[in-house]
């Protein structure tokens, strides 16, 4: 696509973006420099945690999804919130098929890393690795929520809606955080994503040569276009509130 990476590669730098027009034709936006605010990552006790140069960007965005409100499919409908600080932390720097950084922060962290028995230098790693996150970004005036906090605040709208009468759709794996989960109300709390709409969903290809909605049938074989019908009415169907 013509992008040049930087004559010395790392570990953040920023990518451009492709934006796909209505004819199908893919361009290449290159952002200018400072566009993005980016927050490096200290730690409030440990100086050895921010010698690692660790950084993220302070605004998360999602641009791959499809809005479906009213009946109709926007498929360029980008949106954003805020970080809660484990999305960064536990998985973003920490996870093995991610950055992997748990091991260097441990030892940054003066951890037992190479000591037998139960490796808890894990848990203890994750937990500091998150109040550093935390702290750095509220140091940086950027908004950002613990895991905790944003416990309590599901099970606070769960509750107001249960008593206006509404179910409330969720999928247990992205509520639940994946640090200290079990300390979390949410954890406890069943739940089940029956897909209503207006809602926000995925497009079939990942790098955004099949941006569309599922009608855009003539990129698939016929064995796949019928597959997509019969499961987009098992999917219509159980949005009907039965």
């Amino acid at each position: 696509m013509g992008w040049t990476p930087p004559a010395t590669p790392g570990r953040f730098d920023l990518l451009p973006y492709l934006i796909r027009d209505a004819e199908g034709h893919r361009h290449l936006c290159q952002l200018p420099v400072g566009a993005i605010r980016e927050v490096a990552i200290v730690h409030p006790q440990h100086g050895a945690l921010q010698a690692m140069g660790l950084k993220w960007y302070a605004v998360p965005l999602v641009s791959n999804m499809i809005l479906t409100i009213g009946g109709v499919d926007y498929p360029c409908a980008p949106f954003n919130g805020f970080y809660m600080g484990t999305e960064i932390a536990s998985r973003n720097f920490a996870d093995a098929r991610r950055y992997d950084l748990l091991t260097d922060v441990a030892r940054a962290l003066d951890l037992p890393v190479e000591s037998p028995g139960p490796a808890l230098w894990r848990d203890t790693a994750l937990a500091e690795l998150n109040r550093a996150v935390l702290h750095s970004f509220k140091a940086a005036g950027v908004t950002m929520v613990d895991h905790h906090t944003a416990s309590e605040q599901f099970m606070i709208f769960h509750a107001r809606e249960q008593a206006q009468g509404r179910r409330v759709a969720a999928d247990w794996r992205w509520i639940v955080p994946p640090q200290a989960a079990s300390a979390c109300e949410v954890f406890h709390l069943r739940m089940r994503n029956f897909h209503p709409v207006p809602s926000f969903y995925r497009d079939r290809g990942g790098d955004g040569l099949r941006l569309m909605p599922w009608y855009g049938d003539r990129y698939r074989s016929r064995l796949s276009t019928w597959y997509d019908r019969l499961t987009r009415r098992w999917k219509n169907w159980k949005r009907i509130p039965w």
